[in-house]
């Protein structure tokens, strides 16, 4: 039996048309019309456009939040605040897909342009429950190779949020997430779109692209050394099993930790050439095992135990 992750109850624009209600007398189909948060949270356990079911009830009565603003629900579309981050999202994706091929087809290009989109991402991701919902919905795409990179540095940024890492640092953990796969721009596209396992000349071929992205941020002095360091060791292991410089955990800076911990998340949980998807639920036993040793454990485990409150609830599909 396999399992398919499919988040149906978000994304919707709501009425002006507002009322506060107590919990009791919500019904299935009301709309969330406000942020709801409580006390000790950063997060917000519910958003402005959640549809209220028996599990979103169960979860505002579990924070101890019994009267909510709600509206009738209007249509299937994206709420306001979605709508900009995933226009954000698109035109991003459109940039770095033309960076990429340009940089694919020997173009000299500017990867200060890559470098800025994170500014963006920022001013437009109000909150992360947000992220991790915009995120979800565009999982469907078949343009992996784009997606991946501009997902690790939302990802990436999650992370250094929780961390309590100051803005500019987050900035640069979000260009080091959009930079991390920049090498993989020479690397031949058959291989990057392969359906099926690479053989052991094709997989070193794409273990190259740390070394590649490294060499082309290297000649952008703008770009930070622990960013172009984040690009070069995102693929190395604490305990010395990783590419291409097989270091440990005492030669790989925060950055790369970061990065390494959203990427593994992010290709695990997305539809790849080559292997599909698996559901988040799957995804953290597998990080909670099979990882343990190769990912920094308390970049991972604050990871993990932020990212699952998002899954709380959510529906699944099943074949």
């Amino acid at each position: 039996m396999s399992l398919g992750y499919n988040q149906t109850n978000t994304y919707f624009e709501v009425r002006k048309l507002k009322i506060r209600k107590q919990l009791k007398d919500c019904k299935n189909g009301d709309v969330i019309a406000e942020d709801i948060y409580i006390p000790g949270r950063n997060i917000p356990i519910a958003v402005e456009g959640n549809i209220i079911d028996n599990k979103l009830i169960d979860r505002l009565i579990e924070g101890r939040v019994f009267k909510v603003l709600v509206s009738d629900q209007d249509g299937v579309r994206v709420s306001e605040k979605n709508k900009r981050l995933m226009a954000e999202y698109s035109q991003d994706l459109q940039k770095y897909k033309q960076i990429f091929q340009d940089i694919a087809s020997g173009k000299k290009v500017n990867l200060e342009e890559i470098a800025d989109m994170s500014k963006g991402l920022m001013e437009n991701s109000e909150d992360i429950f947000r992220v991790v919902e915009s995120i979800g919905s565009m999982k469907d795409t078949d343009e992996y190779t784009y997606t991946h990179s501009i997902n690790v540095a939302l990802y990436s940024m999650m992370i250094a949020k929780w961390m309590g890492l100051d803005e500019s640092s987050i900035e640069d953990v979000m260009k080091a997430g959009l930079l991390h796969d920049i090498g993989k721009a020479k690397v031949p596209k058959w291989i990057l779109d392969k359906k099926g396992p690479l053989t052991e000349a094709e997989f070193e071929k794409i273990k190259e692209h740390p070394l590649i992205g490294y060499e082309l941020c290297g000649r952008i002095d703008s770009i930070k050394s622990d960013v172009k360091e984040a690009v070069l060791l995102h693929h190395e292991k604490m305990d010395g099993s990783g590419y291409p410089q097989e270091v440990g955990s005492e030669d790989i800076g925060l950055y790369a930790k970061i990065v390494a911990v959203a990427d593994v998340y992010d290709a695990m949980t997305s539809e790849r050439p080559y292997k599909a998807r698996k559901t988040p639920f799957e995804v953290f036993k597998e990080i909670k095992d099979s990882e343990y040793g190769k990912l920094d454990i308390e970049v991972k485990n604050l990871f993990l135990q932020n990212i699952a409150f998002f899954y709380v609830g959510a529906k699944v599909r099943m074949n």
